[in-house]
């Protein structure tokens, strides 16, 4: 039989190891709870995604109506949601978890709605056989603060992949920031058969549907395939409480194999090093709709750095 002053010894500590745990300190109740922050966020997302549909020059009174609609809808008010933010800023390991929490949210609306990239690739099935390929997030959230700031990739190149494939990573992006630059860039780094490596940046300055392209237009084949998206840190000075979020949605990374022209007819752009005429578009740039006049592509930058230090890529 053992003894029972071990035995009580042990439950004293389980107990206090318990109670340790247990008692972590809350958030006070002058701010909001992360639950209702989490919410609130996330319903500002939703405002200003539908903010910017409709007559651009009524773009600010919408988002005013729409993020006054989110306050009324949980009883809260500017000044609190701003006290609030600071205090999760302040306190970052808290503002991870709901960054964490806001991004498994969208993932799971993305699959809900059947985020395949089925839609996507009906509208180029035209140039071609047409595959999705992206196997990350379908959705992210990120902020200039570090450890929520980047999110790095890296796809599987296979057999399914032939000499003149052209890549189009394509994503909406959605910013809340109380005050600073929108400054974010999505990167898609591709290295061919020949060991050279060609990086296309989209720079991400507005709320809008965005693409980075790629076209192997010399045939070489493709090697690897990687990238990242990174919240890069404000020029200007801002104070360490201003929010800024950016929220990344609806990601496709479609791979597009090229098609001869038929009987001399046909879109033959595809494979060619320009994009297909209301296909994708250059990089770097929003996504027109159908029939405006395209931006001249972004010439490829051979070697040069692929991933900024301390991003490690994630295999999908």
């Amino acid at each position: 039989m053992r003894n029972p002053k071990f035995i009580l010894s042990v439950f004293c500590l389980l107990a206090t190891i318990f109670m340790t745990v247990s008692c972590k300190p809350g958030v006070p109740d002058d701010y909001i709870q992360p639950g209702k922050m989490e919410d609130i966020l996330y319903d500002y997302h939703i405002a200003m995604a539908m903010a910017d549909q409709g007559d651009p020059s009524q773009h600010d009174e919408r988002v005013v109506a729409y993020k006054a609609a989110v306050l009324r809808k949980y009883d809260v008010s500017e000044q609190q949601v701003d006290k609030s933010m600071q205090y999760y800023i302040r306190h970052t390991d808290r503002l991870h978890d709901i960054y964490n929490d806001l991004a498994e949210r969208l993932n799971d609306e993305a699959k809900d709605l059947g985020a395949s990239g089925a839609s996507m690739t009906k509208e180029y099935s035209q140039n071609g056989d047409t595959t999705n390929v992206w196997r990350g997030a379908q959705a992210l959230v990120l902020s200039p603060e570090p450890g929520v700031n980047s999110y790095s990739f890296s796809v599987k190149v296979d057999t399914a992949f032939h000499k003149g494939d052209n890549l189009s990573l394509e994503f909406n992006a959605n910013y809340i920031i109380q005050d600073g630059m929108r400054n974010a860039v999505a990167v898609l780094n591709v290295k061919l058969m020949n060991d050279s490596v060609v990086s296309q940046v989209a720079r991400i300055t507005s709320d809008s549907r965005m693409q980075a392209f790629f076209s192997d237009f010399g045939n070489i084949g493709i090697k690897e395939v990687s990238g990242y998206f990174l919240f890069l840190p404000s020029s200007d000075i801002q104070p360490p409480t201003t929010l800024r979020m950016l929220f990344v949605t609806n990601i496709r990374l479609l791979r597009i194999h090229k098609v001869a022209a038929q009987n001399g007819g046909g879109d033959t752009s595809v494979g060619t090093g320009q994009p297909p005429v209301n296909g994708p578009q250059p990089s770097g740039q929003p996504m027109p709709p159908s029939g405006q006049p395209m931006a001249a592509p972004v010439q490829p930058v051979p070697n040069r750095p692929t991933v900024p230090p301390g991003i490690q890529p994630r295999v999908n």
